[in-house]
């Protein structure tokens, strides 16, 4: 019978592979220490072949990605309600759980185990991974070894058999609720509120006691100059305590209202209770959970079991709730909020409409959108059932266009806007051209979360590390945590790159070439003429902002390629290379539109 082994750790290896006689394949799905040393240990074996992931992850994504959209999308069609919308999976972004990633690792296992003889080893650290297997092998007559070993089980039980996740929510929350009560605005069904619904972040508060929103910072200050009727609903993502002692000292011309101060006792008590009673009694999926005739239900009821035992479902009602309460004691006639389709936002929709039906929603599309963002689109008919708003604003014509045609959305539903996050870099005026291509400017997105910072570095490390003359300046996304990354990512060294401690138009002034790989930041430093190179990480999604787009920018699948691409471009005549610039400021200029007083004009009509 053949076997397939999983492991994340060499011990136990190699006594399991002298059991299983003749050659072998083998193929990594995580990049850490220990993997590197199982590759190391079964190169060292004649008969062993190691599979290319990043060939074969290309060459089947987009195929991947169209069929995951349609899976979920009929698994939403089939199972909608309020407690459905509440867990993040549904929204099929593959950086809110691992079910979109173990999808994709379950199915290329499978179809490399079928379409040959020899025995395969998965290198993984998916528990999720192997359960799938394991009752996929049963049927389809491989036997499975899972070897696969994860530090904390007594964390792992508690968090599987105790409703731990949620309590720890529930006191969390209530803590944040006793120190905003303060802020809630009072009764006023008479005057008329423009609400701008946000994610609110330590940074969003300057030293100086100055509100700057993430999202809709340009449009809050005009707001505040103008002296409408608005108030800022913060959901209060980082270190939220520190957030409301910086609330006290608040010099803004509009109100900022964290989320928590909208909510009763009546409603925190429901609301605790709606999630017991989902960890007591998950979510049961009904119709097929099938991709290609392979059968996924266990990694479904499992992403649903690990929801529900988590806080998750009750940090997503309490915007149920809390929007249910604002809208029916103020008088909200239009509400705003960055549209990605997650679970909060389709909370907020449905208790805002439960209070007041008349409320004009109105979502924001705020950022540069890649293929592997497949939370922006619907399966055929799922928009019907979505919680979704009553108009999209786009930052411009490229992705309101690419949306509308691609997205299965209602006709009509997307307008142009402007670009209130990053408009602003592209009114400034066109950097000079540099004599040498030496500062290279990395700026990192939140794409596909902590996987794509280690797969990211690993690129750099192998680009530059043998590399001198360059000086490489790397920027992360504030969600991420590049130190917790750089603990587990297998960097030969570290000391070929420096952290960004500067402002992003800063960082923009000073670079000559700009890399990204599914960072919005490539968009703006197009804009300002800056050489553009997007790393191909060979992911099991395209990250690619710019897809389609090849002659505006460069790209690279190989960090060998690199170094020869940034010389062409240091090459390139003059004439070429203003034409190129010329080209990418108009492209930058259509997908992020410069910030005007008609454009903001269009978030309040």
């Amino acid at each position: 019978m053949k076997t397939i082994i999983l492991c994340n750790r060499s011990r136990g290896l190699v006594r399991s592979l002298k059991n299983i006689p003749g050659p072998l394949r083998y193929i990594s799905f995580v990049d850490t220490q220990e993997s590197r040393e199982i590759c190391t240990l079964l190169r060292d074996i004649p008969s062993a072949k190691e599979l290319p992931r990043a060939k074969l992850f290309r060459e089947r994504r987009g195929g991947f990605r169209k069929k995951y959209i349609e899976f979920v999308g009929q698994l939403n069609i089939q199972n909608h309600s309020p407690e459905w919308w509440a867990m993040p999976f549904t929204n099929k972004n593959p950086a809110a759980t691992t079910l979109c990633r173990n999808t994709f690792y379950f199915l290329l296992t499978a179809e490399l185990a079928s379409a040959d003889a020899t025995n395969l080893v998965v290198i993984s650290d998916s528990v999720d991974l192997a359960a799938q297997l394991k009752t996929w092998a049963h049927r389809a007559g491989f036997r499975v070894e899972d070897l696969i070993r994860k530090p904390g089980t007594l964390r792992r039980i508690i968090k599987r058999y105790t409703p731990a996740g949620i309590a720890q929510s529930v006191v969390r929350t209530f803590f944040i609720w006793t120190r905003t009560r303060r802020y809630r605005p009072a009764h006023n069904s008479r005057e008329a509120h423009l609400v701008i619904a946000t994610i609110a972040h330590p940074r969003s508060f300057s030293t100086e006691g100055v509100y700057k929103d993430a999202y809709f910072g340009p449009l809050v200050d005009h707001l505040a100059s103008s002296k409408q009727n608005a108030l800022v609903l913060a959901m209060l993502l980082e270190k939220p305590f520190e957030q409301i002692k910086q609330l006290r000292s608040l010099n803004s011309g509009i109100p900022v209202v964290p989320l928590e101060a909208c909510f009763t006792l009546r409603d925190f008590l429901a609301c605790a209770l709606r999630s017991l009673r989902s960890f007591m009694r998950p979510v049961d999926p009904q119709g097929p959970m099938e991709i290609d005739g392979m059968d996924l239900s266990c990694l479904v009821k499992r992403t649903i079991r690990d929801t529900a035992h988590s806080g998750d479902i009750f940090m997503s009602l309490r915007v149920h709730y809390c929007g249910r309460w604002l809208a029916k004691n103020l008088q909200v006639k239009r509400c705003l909020y960055p549209y990605e389709n997650r679970a909060w936002e389709k909370m907020l929709l449905q208790g805002i409409r439960s209070s007041s039906p008349q409320t004009q929603l109105v979502g924001y599309q705020h950022a540069a959108i890649a293929l592997s963002e497949t939370n922006y689109i619907m399966a055929e008919g799922e928009a019907q059932i979505v919680p979704l708003p009553n108009t999209i604003l786009t930052t411009g014509d490229i992705a309101g266009e690419w949306l509308e045609k691609e997205g299965n959305y209602p006709p009509g539903m997307f307008k142009n806007a402007c670009a209130l996050r990053q408009g602003q870099a592209v009114q400034h005026t066109e950097k000079s051209r540099s004599n040498r291509l030496i500062r290279v400017f990395v700026a990192l997105g939140l794409g596909a979360g902590a996987e794509e910072y280690l797969l990211t570095l690993t690129f750099l490390n192998k680009a530059f590390a043998d590399h001198g003359g360059y000086d490489l300046r790397i920027r992360p996304h504030p969600q991420i945590n590049l130190d917790a990354v750089l603990k587990i990512v297998p960097l030969d060294r570290q000391d070929f790159f420096t952290l960004s401690t500067s402002s992003l138009a800063e960082d923009l002034d000073w670079a000559d070439v700009a890399l990204y790989a599914s960072s919005t930041v490539g968009l703006e430093a197009m804009s300002l003429g800056i050489p553009v190179i997007h790393m191909d990480l060979g992911d099991f999604l395209d990250n690619d902002t710019m897809f389609g787009w090849d002659e505006v920018r460069w790209s690279v699948d190989d960090p060998s390629q690199l170094m020869d691409t940034i010389q062409q471009i240091a090459r390139l005549p003059e004439a070429e290379f203003q034409a190129r610039q010329k080209n990418g400021r108009e492209y930058a200029a259509a997908y992020l539109e410069p910030v005007t007083a008609d454009g903001l004009q269009r978030f309040l009509e």
